[in-house]
Formats: structure tokens, C-alpha cells, sequence
């Protein structure tokens, strides 16, 4: 027994020390929003060689490393940027189905109204009542749209004021992983094992990725490169700013749909209406009016008498005040093919808009739904990796409480002989 052995059980104990303290930190950090666990790695010390053979000089610290797997990392960063891209997309279908208002409020409704509206209107065209009724369904038609359109431009004007925040947002994160990147570089890199720094900037990344669908990818120095869309946002330690102008923005929502429904249904009215008449020798004007280059907000009922409604199709003297033809012709427009290249009805085109909006939303939700389950699975499989098990560090406790024991009896042991050695040698007979 010699000071080796001395040295030999100090380097187990801080071995054990080190091991106590690295699951110590595990435990510490089991809530901890993106902390990785760590593992100690040992080896033994190089040995001293002798005559006999060589002789161990006990062990020596490897390193510290995370339990990060750099393909579940990808395959995680990947199914959460699906998710919230197909999540985004199916809010604002939400809300844009919610704007219609189907079935009860719709447009579809309203048009029912009006079609019943005009049938009365055809069995008794000198009814005041019944032409007030026809002229209050066209204003509430023409204001429906209008609400629609209007319901529509605020999810759009909602949706750029949430994307100026995240640009926000955005900014803050590159810029937060390229300092990252940089001080990870100062530390020696991923080698040099600064696994906090590690943690936090996985955690970043991660947070960036959810936010933009961005990629990510590691270079050989250990820096994240981040682009999006092709564009660099993360070069090492450089970062850039992104800036969202509301005036020009990207940000577009598709209401030609609505706006084609309003043009096809004002235009095929008022050519029908124009066909009839109210009073001998005074055709029917339009019934609708609108701005071309945004039919849909600016759609409104021109007339405003309601004895302007050219009910009959007869241009005589005396006039047939009982002729309800064109009346009649009007609300034959529920069911005649007059859009679409004469292969629809207006009620056709109407129920046409609202159910490709309905199997959009259907469709939508599925895929937020499956893509869910396929992002669950993914962070499962990494959580099984990096994430720490209150049990498993048990376990890791006692083993390195046992072999603190057992290196601190060694150095007691060498302690002793060596007390022998010095202190006892050459007294014997004294």
C-alpha cells in the first residue's frame, strides 16, 4: 500500500462526488423547460508501468455530455412546425366559417327569403305588403353580404396585427440564439461540453421553429444555421431582422369567392328585373349596385321605392296590374342554371361557397388532428431520451453513494497502512 493507492481512492471519490452531484442536478432540474439530462463518462487513469506489468491509477473524468439525439431533434422541430402551420390555418378557417353564419344566417337563408319574397310578389304584384317585403329582403341580402365581407377583412386586419407581434417575437429569438451561438463558440463548442448553454439554445431553436416553420441545421463548428423560406435568419453569431409593413403586407385573405357570388347574383337580377315593368313604358332599373373592385363591401340596393319593382312583363295600356310574369321569372332564379356557363342556380353557387368552405375547414381539421398525434409521438420519443427520470436518478444517487463509500474506506485503508509504514517501522523491541 503507498500514496498510489492514496491517489487512486481520491480519484474515485470525486468520481462519486462528481456523479452525486451530476444526478443531483438532474433531479434539480426535472420541471425544467428544456433541460437536457446529463450523464458522467468516465475512464480509467492511464496506468504506471512496472516490471511486472502495469498497475491501474484509478479513474478520470471524460466528460459530461446531454443525452441529445440530434435525429429525434429534427423529426420533432419538423412535425411541430406542421402542426402549428396546419393549426394557424384551420383557426382562421374556424373563423372564416363562423362569418357566414350557415345555415341559419347566411347567405343562403337570406336568398330563400328573397326567392319566397318574389313568389308572393307574383300572385298578387299590387300588394304594398308584398312589395315592401320583396325590397326589405333585398336590403337584408345586400347587408349580409356587406357583413360578411366586413367580418372577413377583420380576420385579415386580426391576422396582420398577430403577425407584426411575431415578427416581434421572432426577432427576439435570433437574435437570442446568436448570441448563443457565439458563446457556446467561447466555451469550445459543442466538445467542450457548456451543456446549459446547449440547453437553452436547443430550447430557442425549438421555440423558433414553432413560431415560423423555420429549419435548422448544425455546421461543423457546432453553430445553428437557421433559414426560412430559403432566407438565412441565424448565421453563426449573426442574426437578421425581419420587419413587417402592414401597408405591403404578404398577408391575403380570398374572398374572391364571396366577391364572384355578389357580382353573378346583382348581375343576373338586375338583368331579369330589367326585363319587367312597373308602370307602362318604365322598365325596371337595377336592383343592386356595387364597386367592381370590391363587390362584396360595396354591394346595396338602389331602389327605393318599393312600387319601382317591375313585377309584370307586359309593356300595355292599360298596364296589367295582375301580371306577376316577371315577378314570377325572378323567383324561378332559386333553380335556374343562369351562372356558371348555365350550369348552376345562384342558390347553387351559394351553397357551392359555403361547402367549399365547410370541407376546407373538415379538411383542415383532420390534418391539425393527425399532424397532433404524429407531434405527440415525436416529443414521447425525445422525452424517453433527454427527459429526467425521478427513479432512474434514485438509482444513480445510491450507486454513487456507494462507491463514495467505498473509495473514502480505500483512502482509510491506504491512510492506515501507511501510518504503519512511517509511524510503526523499525519500533519493534522498543
Amino acid at each position: 500500500m503507498s500514496v498510489r493507492s492514496l491517489n487512486t481512492g481520491y480519484s474515485a471519490l470525486t468520481a462519486a462526488r462528481v456523479g452525486i452531484e451530476t444526478a443531483s442536478n438532474n433531479i434539480a432540474n426535472a420541471n425544467t423547460e428544456g433541460y437536457t439530462r446529463q450523464r458522467l463518462h468516465l475512464r480509467p487513469a492511464l496506468p504506471t508501468s512496472l516490471t511486472f506489468g502495469q498497475i491501474g491509477n484509478g479513474v478520470e473524468f471524460a466528460e459530461i455530455t446531454r443525452t441529445r439525439d440530434a435525429f429525434l431533434d429534427d423529426r420533432v422541430r419538423g412535425a411541430t412546425a406542421s402542426l402549428q402551420a396546419l393549426q394557424a390555418r384551420t383557426d382562421l378557417l374556424n373563423r372564416a366559417e363562423a362569418t357566414l353564419g350557415e345555415p341559419d344566417f347566411g347567405i343562403s337563408a337570406s336568398l330563400d327569403s328573397l326567392w319566397d319574397s318574389f313568389e308572393e310578389l307574383r300572385i298578387d304584384p299590387t300588394s304594398r305588403g308584398s312589395q315592401v317585403e320583396v325590397l326589405h329582403q333585398l336590403e337584408s341580402l345586400a347587408a349580409r353580404i356587406r357583413q360578411i365581407a366586413t367580418e372577413v377583412n377583420a380576420v385579415a386586419d386580426s391576422t396582420r396585427t398577430a403577425l407584426s407581434a411575431r415578427i416581434d417575437d421572432v426577432n427576439a429569438i435570433t437574435g437570442r440564439i446568436a448570441h448563443l451561438n457565439q458563446a457556446i463558440t467561447r466555451a469550445g463548442g459543442i466538445d467542450g461540453n457548456p451543456n446549459n448553454l446547449l440547453d437553452r439554445r436547443d430550447l430557442a431553436v425549438d421555440q423558433l421553429v414553432e413560431l415560423t416553420g423555420a429549419k435548422a441545421r448544425l455546421d461543423d463548428d457546432g453553430n445553428y444555421h437557421i433559414s426560412l423560406s430559403g432566407l438565412s435568419l441565424v448565421l453563426g453569431a449573426e442574426a437578421k431582422t425581419l420587419t413587417f409593413d402592414a401597408a405591403t403586407d404578404v398577408v391575403t385573405h380570398d374572398a374572391s369567392g364571396l366577391g364572384s357570388l355578389t357580382v353573378d347574383l346583382a348581375d343576373t337580377l338586375n338583368a331579369q328585373h330589367a326585363l319587367g315593368f312597373s308602370a307602362p313604358g318604365t322598365p325596371g332599373g337595377p336592383l343592386f349596385s356595387y364597386n367592381p373592385l370590391n363587390p362584396a363591401e360595396s354591394v346595396a340596393v338602389v331602389i327605393t321605392d318599393p312600387g319601382d319593382l317591375a313585377s309584370s312583363d307586359a309593356d300595355t295600356v292599360p298596364y296589367p296590374a295582375h301580371n306577376g310574369e316577371n315577378a314570377m321569372r325572378l323567383a324561378e332564379l332559386r333553380t335556374s342554371l343562369v351562372v356558371a356557363g348555365g350550369t348552376q342556380s345562384l342558390t347553387d353557387l351559394a351553397r357551392q361557397l359555403v361547402a367549399e368552405v365547410g370541407s376546407r375547414v373538415a379538411a383542415s381539421r383532420d390534418s391539425a388532428e393527425s399532424q397532433a398525434d404524429l407531434a405527440t409521438a415525436a416529443r414521447l420519443s425525445r422525452e424517453q431520451i433527454t427527459g429526467v427520470s425521478l427513479d432512474e436518478e434514485m438509482v444513480e444517487l445510491m450507486r454513487y453513494q456507494q462507491a463514495y463509500a467505498a473509495a473514502a474506506r480505500v483512502i482509510t485503508t491506504a491512510d492506515a497502512a501507511l501510518d504503519i509504514l512511517v509511524n510503526r517501522t523499525g519500533l519493534v523491541g522498543r
